[in-house]
Order: structure tokens, then sequence, then C-alpha cells
């Protein structure tokens, strides 16, 4: 790719000195293992009065950062744009803001909602402005556009044109799991389970946690991958800046990292990668909406919820005749009788067709992918 520098040597276990940096438990304590870190509104600088104290109501009624930061987001730009207290503001003002952002900015169906949903916190709950009708007369419909969809072989094409390892390894971990660009990024040592095969995804959207299964082979490539840098803590750590890009230095550089690799080195390197290869307008999020597609539909694939999401109906009319063109085994046999993998996250998904249950082998799929059979052998537990 261009502007990146390839050696022979890249791949090689370059191990850290132990003596340029100690790690204490002190200092594994600053480590931030978060990808994309939001402050607390509370402690942010508030121009006004009224500000600060939506920033207590935020801080009150939602546990996540981003949230808080969202919603306080939407109230300072409607202070930026009107110039004043944005408690002092007219309905009117407040009308001709929606239509700004509306009929100038061009801001899609999902901001306007967000903004319309701060504005009500912040006039209605907290100030009391329930006379307002301005909310009610604010309605917006998602424009019900299909997703730009990669073949496998795209994928495949897309994952190999990427030669570092250390951008590729993690773009394979977000397509064979569906994993969310920051729920891979935040991954730590102590989130891989190799003796049992599992994959921890912790503090996930909506503080929630998951299991995926991790296949022997992708256990194996990741403790390839991390005896490069040793870090103490971090799966995915950044790399950070440095004229000397030899291997030692990158993994001195690594193994001393802060904080794990940022969002936005990905994000442009996908972006480039794809225009050099003319491929759909997709991102590292069209990673996971692709290994969305690789599940067969379930009993909760039925829902109106489902039904009703152009992104699933668009992948599954794409891709449903693909994956049955793969090898299958009918298994004939009352649902209750197998285990409900909807709880342990991707892996290998059942159809439910009556009686009979179709099994998909995902064995047959890319090359570079890690086959989805458990492997019982005896592995270390952890990434040494």
């Amino acid at each position: 790719m261009k502007n990146i520098k390839h050696s022979s040597t890249t791949d090689r276990n370059q191990k850290p000195s132990p003596t340029a940096h100690a790690w204490t438990p002190k200092s594994l304590a600053t480590i931030r293992t978060t990808a994309r870190d939001f402050a607390n509104p509370v402690d942010y600088q508030h121009p006004y009065p009224s500000m600060a104290q939506f920033a207590n109501h935020l801080a009150l009624s939602y546990d996540a950062n981003r949230t808080r930061h969202s919603y306080y987001r939407q109230v300072r730009l409607i202070h930026e744009h009107l110039g004043c207290d944005p408690a002092t503001i007219t309905e009117a003002q407040l009308r001709d803001y929606f239509l700004f952002v509306k009929l100038k900015k061009h801001w899609t169906p999902k901001s306007i909602r967000q903004a319309r949903a701060a504005a009500s916190m912040f006039f209605v709950r907290l100030h009391g402005r329930t006379d307002w009708t301005v909310f009610s007369q604010v309605r917006t419909k998602d424009h019900d556009t299909l997703p730009e969809v990669l073949t496998r072989q795209q994928v495949h094409d897309l994952l190999a044109h990427i030669r570092l390892r250390r951008y590729r390894t993690p773009l394979k971990l977000i397509y064979c799991f569906g994993l969310r660009l920051s729920e891979c990024l935040g991954l730590t040592i102590h989130d891989i389970k190799g003796r049992e095969n599992k994959l921890f995804i912790r503090n996930s959207k909506g503080h929630q946690d998951r299991v995926v299964p991790l296949p022997s082979s992708l256990y194996q490539e990741l403790r390839r991958y991390w005896a490069f840098h040793r870090h103490p803590l971090l799966l995915f750590p950044n790399v950070g800046r440095g004229d000397n890009n030899s291997p030692a230095s990158l993994a001195q550089r690594m193994h001393t990292a802060t904080g794990p690799m940022p969002c936005s080195s990905l994000q442009r390197l996908v972006i480039v990668a794809r225009k050099q290869l003319n491929l759909p307008a997709a991102s590292v999020h069209s990673l996971r909406q692709n290994a969305e597609c690789r599940k067969m539909p379930s009993e909760a694939s039925g829902s109106p919820k489902f039904l009703r999401n152009p992104c699933a109906l668009g992948l599954a009319t794409r891709h449903f005749s693909e994956v049955l063109q793969e090898r299958q085994e009918l298994v004939p046999g009352p649902i209750a009788a197998w285990p409900a993998l909807e709880r342990i996250g991707f892996g290998q998904r059942f159809l439910f067709e009556r009686e009979i249950r179709m099994k998909i082998n995902l064995s047959c799929f890319h090359g570079f992918m890690a086959q989805p059979e458990r492997d019982n052998r005896t592995v270390d537990p952890v990434l040494e």
C-alpha cells in the first residue's frame, strides 16, 4: 500500500529488551484499555451554569460517558449556533435551529433524532418547558438504503492487500467474530482463554460482556503476534511515532505503549486499501456486517425488528444463497436436543426449519480464516 514500507523481517519475533522499560503494578494501572476514551461532561469547562446542571443530570441518567458526551455535545452545538445561554432561547429559535441542521447542514435522520432527544431532555425534563410543541413537530424517517456489501473474494483481496501484520490481525478478528472496532482494539491478554478456546468481549456496547469461541489456529496467530511486542496488558498496543521503524524499535515502542491502537489508524487504512482495489465504499464496520451475514438466521431472525432492518435483509439476500452452497450437514431431531449457541456469540449457527436443523460447516471459508471447530488440544491459557 502507499506510504507503507514492508520488510521481510517485520513479522519476526523481536523480543523487547527487558531492561528498557520495567512495568510495575502502579504503572500498569495507568494503561488505557479502551480504544475510544470519552471524558465525563461533569469535568468539562462549562460556559453557563445551565450546561453544568445538564452535565450533572446526564451523569445521573446514563452510565456510559459516550452517551453523556453525545447528549452534551448536542446542547453545546445549540449554544454555539445561537451564541447565547441555551436556557434562555425561545421555542421559535429552537425550531429555526432544527430547520438549519435539516435543510442547510443535511444531517442524517439519526443525528436529528439525537439532537431532538438531547434538546427535549434539556428543555422539558430539566427546565420544565412542557408546553413546547416543537419536539412533536420534528419527525425524521430513516432512509432505507441497502448498505455496501463485500463479497468473500473482495474481503479476501482487502485483507491480503494490507501487508503489515499489526493492521491485518485486528481486521481478521473483526471479520471472523463480528467485533466492533473498539471491542477488538481494546482486547487484553486476560480476555483470551486459550485452554477453553474462548475470547471474552468485555465492557461492550451498553456495558455488556459476551464470549465468542476462539479457534485454536487463530489463537496461535495471536500468540505469535503478542510475542513480537510482549506488552504486559494490551493485545494491540499503539505503535506511536518514530523515525526508526526497524522491528526492534517497533517492538520496543509497542511494549511501552500506554494505550491501544487508535481507531482512526485502521479506518484510514481500510479506506485507502479499498480505493486502491476499487472496491465498494465499505469501512471497517462493513467487515462486522459481513460477519453478521455469515450467521444463519435463527428463531430471533424472524422477529419484526430483524425484518425491518434493511442492513440485515440486504446482507441476508445477497449471501444466503452463497452460504447454502457450502458443505452442509442435515441433522434431524427435536430442537430441544441441541444447545443454544446464541448466548456465546458468533460461530456455527443453526437454521431452524420445523424438525430439521441445517448445520453450516464454516471450514470452506477463506484460507486466511481460522477453522471454527473446537480444538481440545492442551494449550496455554495465556499468551505466554
